[in-house]
């Protein structure tokens, strides 16, 4: 679990006001206001939800390379069992984010994406169809063609068929046909 002191260096790392920060705080005030800096309106759970329970599960001792990567927009590959809302804007402009893989998501926010470029692998693995916000893979391989979304074998018709996402069909395969590469899950 993060610190507090890790959530305050956060928040005033995305230009939060030093002011904000009164001692003491607990983790979930902290969380709401780095959710409200990133755009939301201050419900953790909704907004950059998934930005939030990764900071907030990050180990407490003295690496922060994770913490680092994401801050920094540096994040490769994102692989995560128990986050189910990828909120709006999330991990926009990540420009080196590649690889998602999710187990439990079944939203995906506005703009989630948008602006990784070297997005080019997103499975979902969930056994339901995940809600797909507009324009979450704006500026990504995905929206060139030549990223692919892969998703339960079963769900392959519905997502294709689905709002939002049928603007993807050509590009969602099922899991199947997926060879993962080498990721790390934190």
């Amino acid at each position: 679990m993060a610190t507090t002191k890790q959530l305050k260096d956060v928040y005033t790392a995305l230009g939060g006001s030093e002011e904000a920060i009164q001692d003491p705080m607990s983790v979930s005030e902290i969380l709401r206001l780095i959710s409200v800096q990133l755009g939301g309106a201050g419900d953790c759970r909704s907004v950059n939800e998934a930005l939030a329970e990764i900071i907030v599960n990050l180990p407490s001792g003295g690496d922060n390379s994770v913490l680092d990567s994401v801050l920094d927009r540096s994040i490769v590959t994102l692989q995560n069992n128990t986050v189910t809302t990828f909120g709006s804007f999330a991990f926009a402009k990540c420009i080196r984010l590649e690889t998602v893989d999710a187990a439990s998501v079944i939203k995906i926010g506005q703009g989630a994406f948008t602006g990784c470029a070297a997005l080019s692998t997103l499975v979902l693995r969930s056994g339901d169809v995940a809600e797909l916000g507009t324009q979450a893979f704006s500026g990504t391989c995905i929206e060139s063609g030549t990223g692919y979304i892969y998703v339960p074998d079963a769900l392959v018709d519905s997502y294709k068929a689905a709002e939002n996402w049928s603007t993807y069909a050509d590009r969602i395969k099922p899991l199947s046909e997926y060879t993962p590469a080498q990721t790390a899950d934190f």
